[in-house]
């Protein structure tokens, strides 16, 4: 089967102490080899093993795209340690 083309956004997160940019949150979530997704996330039922994934960086002034990836697996609930990952970010 052809494989599906996504794009994944990241955008800045505000906390009640400090900025994290864009860049910061894709790069700690590759690194990692997971990223989040949100129940409201488009398409995710439609996510399938193979497809292939454009990261996108959307940053105040200056937009980029910063990695392609192929899906290693279906979506599935967040382990306790990267839902850890997702709030030290």
């Amino acid at each position: 089967m052809t494989p599906s083309h996504f794009i994944f956004v990241a955008g800045y997160i505000y906390d009640e102490e400090r900025l994290v940019r864009a860049q910061e949150i894709c790069q700690a979530l590759l690194e990692r080899q997971v990223w989040l997704i949100w129940r409201e996330t488009p398409y995710q039922r439609d996510y399938r093993v193979g497809d292939r994934i454009l990261f996108y960086l959307a940053r105040s002034g200056k937009c980029e795209f910063a990695a392609t990836a192929e899906l290693a697996s279906e979506p599935e609930p967040a382990s306790q340690n990267e839902v850890e990952v997702g709030k030290s970010l």
